[in-house]
């Protein structure tokens, strides 16, 4: 499969976290449950960067996840589902003010998803960047991060095993490929590729 293209968009897609990627960086995301109770972010030597997850299930009816930094165990956001509905997030940082807004749809054309995030930022016009990512096929096996039509990062699908098969085989519900360009912010790339995967694991696209 040939790789897309990245760039740097010249406006700002960040939240602030501390994690910005400072060249083309590649992160594997894996997700050992449906309802990421601990998804983990491993860079490319295999190094834990960030854990994704909750301390119990059901805990939040919005279903809360939060990022840590692996390093430090440093909360550094929170994303849920907005107005408890399936096919919204808001990602928050520790203090609540929130970070980006993604909506989940289909293409008509192709019915393949394509999630819209409206991410905060102050210093453009308008006060946020749109990322738009647009899966090739309804089942998501690849998916790429746009801003204004400038690819700032890639999500592979490597691993997508049935539900009846994670326990007894000791298998993680999915597993993902994440290329990001110089310049993005890795924790806000990874609460977005959380989106995606919840999709697949929902809607099994």
């Amino acid at each position: 499969m040939e790789h897309v293209r990245l760039s740097q968009p010249a406006a700002p897609v960040t939240c602030d976290s501390g994690h910005i990627s400072k060249t083309e960086t590649t992160i594997t995301f894996r997700c050992h449950d449906r309802h990421f109770r601990d998804a983990v972010a491993y860079d490319e030597n295999g190094k834990t960067l960030f854990t994704l997850g909750a301390d119990s299930l059901w805990t939040s009816a919005s279903l809360r996840r939060t990022l840590r930094s692996a390093a430090d165990n440093k909360h550094i956001l929170d994303i849920r589902h907005h107005n408890s509905r399936a096919r919204e997030w808001v990602a928050e940082d520790p203090q609540e003010h929130q970070l980006c807004l993604a909506k989940d749809s289909v293409s008509k054309v192709r019915r393949a998803t394509s999630i819209q995030a409206q991410v905060v930022a102050k210093e453009v016009v308008g006060g946020h960047v749109t990322v738009n990512m647009q899966s090739f096929d309804r089942a998501g096996t690849r998916t790429v991060f746009l801003v204004d039509d400038v690819a700032i990062a890639e999500m592979v699908i490597v691993e997508n095993n049935d539900l009846m098969f994670l326990g007894t085989r000791g298998l993680d519900r999915s597993v993902w490929k994440i290329r990001l360009a110089a310049g993005i912010d890795v924790a806000l790339i990874l609460a977005l590729a959380y989106c995606r995967a919840e999709v697949s694991h929902a809607w099994r696209r």
